[in-house]
């Protein structure tokens, strides 16, 4: 049987018994490599979604005007029943997912992609507010994309995922020393493949799939119940602190525990002012909740502008980002100290570095180290912020 064929008997008999030898025979083929196989398993979902609804509905309509049978089983009992069967089936596995990640020292949350309107909404709303700089608005909050990607258009659900992080070190020499420099969790983002793989491997045997999202993720975080903001507009995970790489993935597994909450701080932070007084730049005041992100060093030092000449360079400390505020949180006790020292760059790969010489020029050696570290798309930045660094600590 061709895929041709398979789809021909997909409209023909679809929802209803096939005969035996036409069974097997389509049932061969979607066993191996099939192209339709997708289609097929997208339209049986639609068909089981559609019976459950018709089910729902027969059982409202008989519970509303007809008497039990009695002695019998009801019609709408078991209508009832085999509706309750199947989402009890999708609870387990949904639980089966929350499971598996958490043996990965993972920690994730599934809601509903209707909230991708929610999401959408309070960042417009915040914006029409004025409380985004037009820059930042224009260079992180217009990448968010509020909408199912093109190859799966009937995603349901939306996987928020919290992968533990520490700080990575790195050793560049220097004029004859060398100089420990720290990058801050979240700007490795390796692991995002690597949960892909782990959500893949669970939900690709029971015919679902996963697409990456481009979301707000700290609001989606807060939102899911997967984490809380601190005072410093920072999602904070139970048992990670700050420590962690947020991510998303679209799926067209059905939702069947949607857990949507509002915003919410932290209780440590409410009479907790460690991470205001510590921001030398006074990003994090005291006259509204959200942060003036345009003041934050890790706007500043991950743009190409230069620096204001209000930035005193001795404030900079990390190669990207910045740890003013998570370092003196109480929620990252015992936390601060996880540092992997991850490269070591030579004196001649920091010259080519702060000559800004073509990436692609690059030793090969020195690339890979680069890319291994997931800073190639700071590369155009790493000159600049290198220099301070150095200036700093001479």
């Amino acid at each position: 049987m061709n895929c041709k064929e398979a789809k021909s008997l997909f409209s023909e008999f679809f929802g209803q018994e096939l005969p035996q030898e036409i069974s097997q025979s389509l049932e061969e083929h979607l066993a191996g490599y099939s192209p339709c196989k997708k289609e097929y398993n997208l339209a049986s979902q639609k068909l089981k979604l559609f019976r459950d609804f018709c089910h729902l509905i027969y059982t409202i309509i008989q519970m509303l005007f007809y008497p039990r049978i009695q002695g019998k089983k009801s019609h709408e009992f078991f209508c009832v029943k085999e509706f309750s069967k199947r989402n009890q089936e999708r609870r387990n596995m949904q639980k089966k997912l929350s499971s598996e990640l958490e043996k990965h020292g993972v920690k994730g949350q599934i809601v509903s992609t209707h909230h991708l309107v929610h999401l959408e909404d309070e960042i417009e709303e915040k914006h029409r507010q004025g409380f985004f700089h037009t820059e930042l608005y224009k260079e992180y909050l217009l990448e968010f994309k509020f909408k199912s990607p093109e190859r799966m258009p009937d995603a349901q659900s939306l996987i928020v995922v919290a992968y533990p992080q520490p700080q990575i070190r790195i050793i560049l020499n220097w004029k004859g020393k060398s100089y420990p420099v720290i990058i801050p969790p979240t700007y490795l983002y390796t692991p995002d493949r690597q949960v892909e793989k782990i959500l893949s491997r669970l939900l690709s045997p029971q015919g679902y799939y996963v697409a990456k999202a481009t979301l707000p993720l700290k609001l989606l975080a807060v939102k899911s119940g997967l984490g809380s903001y601190g005072k410093n507009n920072i999602c904070y995970v139970p048992g990670m602190g700050s420590f962690h790489r947020l991510m998303a993935f679209y799926s067209d597994f059905p939702c069947s525990e949607d857990n949507w909450v509002e915003e919410r701080v932290m209780e440590s932070c409410k009479k907790c002012i460690a991470c205001q007084r510590s921001c030398p730049t006074g990003a994090i005041t005291s006259e509204r909740f959200l942060l003036r992100a345009e003041r934050c060093l890790t706007f500043l030092n991950e743009g190409p502008r230069d620096f204001p000449s209000w930035v005193d360079p001795a404030w900079h400390h990390c190669l990207v980002g910045c740890l003013y505020c998570q370092k003196v949180c109480i929620r990252n006790n015992g936390l601060f100290g996880w540092i992997e020292e991850k490269a070591k760059f030579s004196e001649q790969e920091t010259k080519f570095i702060l000559e800004n010489r073509p990436f692609e020029l690059l030793p090969s050696k020195t690339q890979k180290k680069l890319s291994r570290l997931d800073l190639v798309e700071y590369y155009k930045i790493l000159p600049r912020n290198l220099r301070v660094l150095f200036d700093a600590k001479l």
